[in-house]
């Protein structure tokens, strides 16, 4: 049972890791190509002209391309409405994108099938859910208001990726090509063969351009980094790389504990398997002595203990591989992960059953020595002498479970501790009981309608419009104010906003109401911080077309996810419908879900074919922590998996000591010993073991949550008591397990012990 439970650990943690590894790898350039991005700055957005200027200067660029999200709906008729449209992710790209990345195209060259704005490459799946078929060139679809012709059909994209779409469109990059102020475009480099990105980096930092030497040096006055000041972010480490062009789906680091979780597994197991064995050693010894005797070589005896052990080792894979199948999609549900499947991964099973053949050979090859170790004239006598070295081997095995447990469950409590901190922490804002509801295109234009019906209800208290929701503001602009470049986030918001979320002045003034503020602006403390701007107010700021002033100062505020610090940040306010994303609402009603129904009955009103869903701020904010939190619980499920291995385990020394020291209780007893005497003699190892194992565990624990805890901004103390609780669980634990085995012992009545003698 041991090595079944280890073994299925084993299996479910190696798919997952190696899944997770196996992002962007299939490219056959993938070596090559890069993400820009400028360290310390607002991820991996850049404007258009970037492109070009850093391929003009930088000769070891070989080829680049372009990507620049667009929309999640297409429809087939441009007359559609909203509830006729076709859900699907679709990115705008440059023309290069499918000759640098390599997703095979079934319809279309891969130089030219992007060549002009508005050419689309659709999936194979979604042109036959549209079409009934892959014969869809020069077909049309309708985006955001363009008119797309089909010009290409791509094989539905493996889910190992981090470009996970059903269409690329070709966006019109001329439009921007002389625009430095929009910075919200993807580029990649392609280096030529053999070219170090350090190179090109550096030469990338030591750009001519004044623009960006403008920018570069704000940056390094901020953060004065180590070495070149433009990053180069492997196509292969994105999909881990929080500033790369997607949200990182995983922390690296995750991956690197899970991996240490599978080294630990085999290690328990193979103690397990180790303590189990020498702990029937006085009964195999007596039957392969005999057999010796007879005339059999010790190798051969030997042999057949580690061929019980191959065999016994390919039984718990075989079973563990069923309980694997029967429940991967239940462990994949819970934690919400993907990567657990066989399915495309069938090379798994040999390798898997080749690793339990070779875990049969090495654990079985201590035990094999071991047992056959006691000379045969003690052994069919049955006065059965084994070497005090090997006692001692094995209470070391006992210990290095032990350091395992105890660094696992400090690390579970830090990990919960983390959560606990995000989930509790003061914004800024004041979110309590905020509702929200994502507006489509009708309800936008007729907004101020809606509202007036909305504050009809006397349970509505307030309500404000944002293009984003607190949590990710996904637009950056860089701009030239009084002759400075600066970077900054922009969030385009209404005059409702700064009173709706509390948000406290630090000079100036709130928005006015009315009109007469539309495209000013109200700056973070963070962004006068760091453009070290001494009189904010009485500077001008660009939106699209228009200079506006700067009103006022906010106090900093908390607006993306608490893994990053406050960053710079400018409030717009907007007049456009077009940027009236999401309408946020208070109430005072304790019936929320009477609320929730008025609000989608009024949007009805205005788009009865709309389809619309109320949900609660505090749910989006918690989902910025989502993917820790499940990789929290799943890091948790597999330290009380290493917990119960690591007694199973104990309880196979202790019952190896039970018998080894089966006449010495016996001895004991008659001579007056208690049988509590007796138990406490027994259960003082487990207590040195422990009292090693914490000693050793705490410094490593330490170092280790340390390091993950850097990956935060914002992040709890390590505090001593955790380390101290998971000293006292795994003693407690420890205790409670093999005091029953013990007590078994020292209860035995001692002529049963001292008869054969």
């Amino acid at each position: 049972m041991s090595l079944v439970v280890a073994f299925l650990g084993i299996i479910v943690l190696t798919l997952y890791v190696s899944y997770e590894k196996s992002f962007d790898n299939f490219h056959k350039d993938g070596d090559d190509i890069y993400l820009m991005s400028f360290k310390h700055s607002m991820g991996s957005a850049l404007p258009v002209p970037m492109r070009d200027f850093i391929k003009n200067e930088i000769p070891e660029i070989e080829n680049s391309a372009i990507s620049w999200y667009s929309s999640n709906l297409l429809f087939v008729k441009p007359e559609q409405s909203r509830k006729d449209g076709i859900d699907a992710n679709a990115m705008q790209v440059s023309k290069e994108f499918f000759s640098m990345f390599n997703f095979p195209l079934l319809i279309g060259d891969a130089t030219t099938v992007l060549d002009k704005p508005n050419n689309m490459v659709i999936s194979e799946s979604l042109a036959n859910k549209i079409f009934g078929t892959t014969d869809v060139e020069g077909e049309q679809l309708f985006v955001n208001g363009n008119t797309c012709t089909i010009t290409g059909v791509m094989k539905d994209m493996p889910n190992n990726t981090s470009f996970k779409n059903d269409a690329y469109i070709a966006f019109n990059i001329e439009e921007y090509e002389e625009d430095w102020t929009e910075w919200s475009f993807s580029i990649f480099f392609k280096l030529r063969k053999g070219t170090k990105k350090e190179i090109v980096s550096d030469k990338m930092s030591s750009t001519s351009d004044e623009r960006i030497v403008e920018l570069l040096d704000a940056l390094e006055e901020r953060h004065p980094p180590e070495g070149s000041r433009v990053e180069l972010i492997p196509l292969k480490t994105i999909h881990f790389n929080s500033r790369g062009f997607t949200f990182a789906q995983i922390n690296e680091r995750v991956l690197d504990v899970l991996m240490l979780l599978i080294v630990m597994l085999l290690i328990m197991s193979a103690v397990n398997f180790i303590n189990f064995s020498t702990s029937q050693a006085p009964l195999r010894a007596k039957s392969l002595s005999i057999q010796q005797i007879l005339g059999e070589q010790k190798w051969k005896s030997q042999g057949q203990i580690m061929g019980e052990a191959i065999l016994l080792s390919l039984v718990a894979m075989g079973i563990s591989l069923l309980l694997h199948h029967l429940t991967y999609q239940r462990i994949e549900n819970l934690f919400q992960i993907s990567g657990l499947s066989f399915i495309d991964r069938e090379s798994f099973i040999p390798l898997f059953v080749m690793g339990a053949t070779l875990f049969g050979i090495i654990a079985a090859a201590y035990p094999a020595l071991y047992i056959t170790s006691a000379p045969m004239a003690q052994v069919v006598k049955g006065k059965m002498y084994f070497s005090a070295k090997g006692k001692g081997f094995r209470s070391v095995l006992i210990t290095i479970q032990f350091i395992f447990t105890i660094a696992l469950v400090a690390s579970s409590l830090t990990i919960e501790k983390q959560l606990r901190f995000w989930n509790n922490f003061d914004l800024g804002i004041e979110k309590e009981g905020v509702l929200y509801l994502s507006m489509n295109e009708t309800l936008q234009q007729s907004h101020q309608a809606f509202t007036n019906e909305l504050i009809k209800n006397p349970q509505i208290t307030d309500y404000c419009y944002t293009q984003f929701l607190p949590g990710y503001v996904g637009m950056v602009w860089g701009r030239n104010v009084d002759g400075q470049q600066v970077l900054l986030k922009a969030w385009p918001v209404d005059n409702r906003f700064i009173d709706f979320f509390e948000i406290e002045m630090a000079q100036g003034r709130n928005f006015s109401q009315g009109e007469s503020d539309i495209n000013n602006f109200i700056l973070n403390e963070e962004a006068v911080k760091t453009f070290k701007w001494d009189n904010p107010l009485e500077r001008k700021f660009s939106s699209f077309g228009t200079v506006g002033d700067i009103v006022g100062v906010a106090k900093n505020f908390n607006f993306a996810s608490l893994q990053e610090g406050i960053e710079p940040m400018v409030l717009w306010f907007t007049g456009s419908a077009s940027r009236k994303d999401n309408v946020l609402i208070k109430t005072q009603s304790t019936n929320i879900t009477q609320i929730r129904e008025f609000i989608e009955r009024t949007a009805q009103k205005i788009d009865s074919e709309g389809t619309f869903s109320v949900r609660f701020l505090d749910d989006e904010l918690e989902a910025l922590y989502g993917k820790e939190t499940r990789m929290a619980r799943f890091i948790e499920f597999v330290a009380l998996w290493t917990i119960l291995l690591a007694l199973t385990g104990l309880l196979g020394l202790v019952i190896f000591i039970s018998r080894d020291r089966v006449k010495e209780i016996g001895i004991r007893r008659v001579n007056g010993a208690s049988a509590l005497q007796i138990l406490n003699m027994l259960n003082k190892s487990v207590l040195i073991w422990v009292g090693i194992a914490f000693v050793i565990a705490t410094p490593i624990a330490y170092y280790a949550m340390s390091r993950w805890l850097e990956n935060f901004a914002y992040k709890t103390t390590l505090s001593w008591w955790i380390f101290a609780l998971a000293g006292i669980v795994s003693l407690l634990v420890a205790l409670l397990t093999v005091s029953w085995q013990s007590w078994r012992a020292a209860t035995r009545n001692p002529v049963e012990a001292l008869r054969y003698e």
